[in-house]
């Protein structure tokens, strides 16, 4: 079967993530095309998109594949429109539907209007925000899109069985004479859930930055640990990733911070999770300096660990050259002093996802030495990507490292 997938802001995070739980899972799978906004791949099991996307924290949207029309052109717009009417629901209540065109030849406002006029029925069609080029899964949600009487459907601008389309320019190249491919919309992600876990949460640092949810979600998933697998965080803060591995159903998971403080806000945070979602946890929570984290857990017992450390001092932008380096070189200690401890306490075959920092300052990006970092601990680069906002001083590198 087919299915696409809508990715979030950062798209190559999102696709290794999908590709983690795939091989976590053993989803035997293929990656058909990807690009900046989308991705298809063609599975040989069966998924449960709603259950799928309650574990994802970088993908928006999930859906199958129903409809493919060959070298579709401006004058093909009829018939794409009668494919779509086909693909309607079938019912007498009245037809609430939306579509996405992602390969930017069709209108989807002229679409709706000649499928309006080829219906018997009361229809409904859903615009996306002003301003916004796709309708949002928020839009999806309230409009009532993934009910019975309701569809949304997305065009992409691919052959899904045969094309490749990895690069903006191969998919610019694939668009003037490919496939038209329509997917229909079965899941989209739980914002809700995301935003209450997020905000109504009674314990948070902003001072020390928080990690959103979701990325801490992301994390989890590319460690590949299954739920048996026991998670450590050392860098605990407020508990975001405590929480969304207890959300994900890791049986035994562990925090620490040298901060007695934030030991306090975690185990706070855990117990509303626990009264929020009616559920017990086991989460173990100490006060622990990581720089002494082997002497105080027995070595090769942590299954993966997941955290963001200390990311140096908060940056305005307006920072010296000599500030910025002289916190490069204080980080990389640290950097390397920690990840010899953490790399002591991971199982053999364990893996570690840990951010590490780029700070962006006057248009100058500038990196730790991760290599270098790296020299002592036994540990080896397996996968790397970035997060980040517009404007941030502080990029997030988030590393896979496993054992040499």
């Amino acid at each position: 079967m087919q299915y696409f997938f809508i990715l979030g802001r950062q798209p190559e995070l999102s696709i290794a993530e999908l590709e983690a739980i795939f091989k976590r899972d053993k989803i035997t799978n293929k990656r058909l095309c990807a690009t900046n906004e989308f991705a298809v791949f063609e599975l040989k099991q069966k998924i449960n998109p709603q259950e799928l996307l309650q574990r994802l924290g970088g993908t928006i949207k999930i859906g199958e594949i129903v409809a493919r029309l060959h070298r579709v052109s401006a004058g093909q717009a009829t018939n794409l429109s009668a494919t779509i009417k086909s693909l309607l629901p079938q019912t007498d209540k009245k037809i609430i539907f939306g579509i996405n065109d992602y390969t930017g030849k069709n209108k989807p406002i002229n679409l709706s209007k000649q499928i309006k006029k080829e219906i018997e029925q009361p229809a409904r069609f859903v615009y996306p925000q002003q301003g916004e080029k796709y309708l949002s899964s928020v839009a999806a949600e309230k409009n009532k899109l993934l009910t019975e009487s309701g569809a949304e459907f997305n065009l992409f601008p691919l052959d899904a069985s045969q094309r490749h389309c990895k690069s903006r320019h191969q998919r610019d190249a694939a668009i003037s004479n490919s496939s038209l491919v329509i997917g229909r919309t079965l899941a989209v992600q739980p914002f809700e859930k995301f935003s209450k876990f997020d905000f109504d949460r009674p314990n948070k640092d902003a001072e020390s930055g928080m990690l959103p949810p979701k990325v801490a979600t992301i994390m989890l998933n590319l460690s590949e640990a299954k739920k048996t697998a026991t998670i450590l965080d050392p860098f605990c803060g407020s508990g975001t990733i405590l929480q969304q591995a207890a959300l994900l159903g890791f049986e035994k998971i562990l925090g620490s911070d040298f901060s007695k403080k934030a030991v306090e806000d975690s185990q706070k945070n855990i117990n509303w999770l626990e009264q929020q979602t009616n559920r017990q946890f086991n989460v173990e929570i100490t006060e622990l300096d990581a720089r002494t984290l082997s002497d105080k857990i027995a070595k090769n017992s942590i299954d993966a660990i997941v955290t963001e450390p200390f990311l140096g001092k908060p940056l305005w932008g307006n920072e010296s050259l000599n500030i910025i380096k002289q916190q490069i070189s204080e980080l990389e200690i640290f950097y390397a002093e920690i990840l010899e401890h953490l790399a002591a306490v991971l199982k053999k075959n364990g893996t570690l996802v840990i951010i590490v920092p780029t700070f962006n300052i006057k248009q100058q990006t500038f990196n730790l030495n991760l290599e270098k970092i790296l020299g002592k601990s036994n540990l080896k680069i397996v996968g790397s990507w970035q997060y980040a906002r517009p404007n941030q001083h502080v990029i997030r590198n988030i590393y896979k490292l496993g054992n040499r």
